[in-house]
């Protein structure tokens, strides 16, 4: 948008995958106070597993005629200004079609590479995702996005537990995390105990994910060989 900031509403155009503004002619300050208004995002495609029960690594299987990890970052292309993958390998960096980040400290599972990403986002919220959800829906975040003023974490809460991937995180979650990890606290389930989360009822998913798709992740290559119907998966 030119000069100070328009109003808009989020249009999903499905043909064209992609998130557009429109202006609505009212000043950007007084829309806030009347409609949710997303803020810019960060998306982060968490891709340190290894895929041990596959023995491959899940990011590099093919989907869609492309490694998974770039179709999830394609996807959050969407609805971000700038997506980074965050990764310990320099295959997955390689593949991902965005720009990497180191995922550190060592060992430290989907937290440390959450405080990874969080540190290099340049935005005040981050949506966040793994690399292993080959269902994943961009518009899940982009609503997320919508409920975020006033809280660090805006998190699905499914069958009874938090979902903490895929959900959006504020990059003030970033000082908890290193906490955490100093104490090897290392399940993003205690982070949520330290900050100010917005719980998202399955009732409010199931408008844009019906069947919840988005939170099934790829486990073995049963799951492989269903859901794409290939024998091997490359």
């Amino acid at each position: 948008m030119e000069g100070t900031e328009n109003t808009f509403r989020f249009v999903w155009d499905k043909q064209q995958t992609m998130v557009k503004s429109t202006v609505l002619g009212r000043p950007a300050a007084e829309l806030r106070q009347m409609l949710p208004f997303p803020p810019p995002l960060t998306g982060l495609v968490l891709a340190g597993g290894q895929g041990c029960r596959l023995g491959k690594n899940k990011a590099l299987l093919e989907w869609e005629g492309e490694p998974l990890v770039r179709l999830i970052a394609r996807r959050l292309q969407t609805v971000c200004e700038r997506v980074l993958v965050v990764t310990p390998f320099a295959e997955v960096a390689a593949a991902a079609g965005v720009p990497a980040v180191k995922d550190e400290p060592p060992d430290s599972g989907p937290l440390g590479g959450l405080w990874a990403g969080l540190q290099a986002a340049e935005t005040e919220y981050c949506a966040v995702t793994a690399c292993d959800l080959p269902f994943f829906n961009p518009e899940l975040v982009a609503y997320l996005a919508t409920l975020a003023a006033g809280y660090e974490a805006v998190v699905p809460y499914v069958n009874g537990s938090w979902q903490p991937l895929p959900a959006l995180y504020a990059r003030t979650c970033a000082k908890v995390a290193e906490e955490l990890l100093a104490q090897r606290k290392l399940a993003l389930r205690a982070l949520l105990d330290q900050v100010r989360v917005r719980q998202v009822d399955e009732a409010e998913l199931r408008r844009l994910d019906p069947e919840l798709t988005s939170f099934r992740n790829l486990n073995t290559w049963e799951d492989y060989r269903r859901w794409t119907g290939g024998t091997t998966g490359g």
